[in-house]
């Protein structure tokens, strides 16, 4: 009888927190957050992408047991994730977090410079268009949230030039020409924390 009052509670306990992650799973706050950011830098918005979103929720629920944050095998899609304490995070906050690693990416190498700022490039790389993100409960009270960029930093979509945020000499945020190249594959993914297929 007390494993039974244990084992529901337990079952409880689970679909409160599961409940806790779909409340604040929400697409439109995804996507004003990275639009919010992205207007800082002089870049376009990004709209929901469901195919995007679905393979986020693969990645998320990978991480129940674990709580281990490690690039998944999504495809051709760019990635950033974060693992927070569930009460001290949500949409707003993981992208806020990973624009805040603006101060480690270097305009004039154009490199991240004393800190990551792969997540910073993620969430303003210029070329991206859209955006699927998910989380998932792991671990106790912890938040697993991931979101996946089309197409990702690095990817020369042929539309010619290639523009990320730049930095001015004056200090005021604008963009600037990378490089130009011609498209030998439909994909070509450069940056280090970025897969190929």
């Amino acid at each position: 009888m007390a494993t039974a009052k244990f084992l529901a509670a337990v079952c409880m306990v689970r679909l409160t927190l599961t409940a806790i992650a779909a409340a604040f799973d929400s697409p439109e706050v995804y996507v004003a957050s990275h639009n919010d950011v992205r207007a800082e830098y002089g870049v376009g918005p990004v709209t929901w992408n469901q195919t995007l979103a679905s393979y986020a929720q693969v990645s998320a629920n990978s991480a129940i047991t674990t709580c281990e944050m490690r690039q998944s095998s999504s495809g051709p899609y760019g990635q950033n994730y974060l693992v927070e304490p569930e009460t001290a995070i949500t949409e707003e906050l993981a992208v806020t977090y990973w624009a805040s690693e603006s101060e480690f990416y270097d305009y004039s190498s154009k490199k991240c410079v004393g800190g990551e700022c792969g997540h910073f490039k993620a969430v303003v790389w210029r070329d991206t268009e859209s955006i699927g993100c998910a989380m998932a409960n792991c671990k106790k009270y912890m938040l697993f949230i991931t979101c996946n960029y089309y197409p990702p930093v690095g990817v020369f979509t042929g539309r010619g030039l290639c523009t990320a945020v730049a930095m001015g000499a004056s200090g005021q945020k604008s963009t600037e020409n990378l490089m130009q190249l011609k498209l030998m594959n439909e994909f070509k993914i450069v940056h280090q924390h970025y897969r190929q297929d």
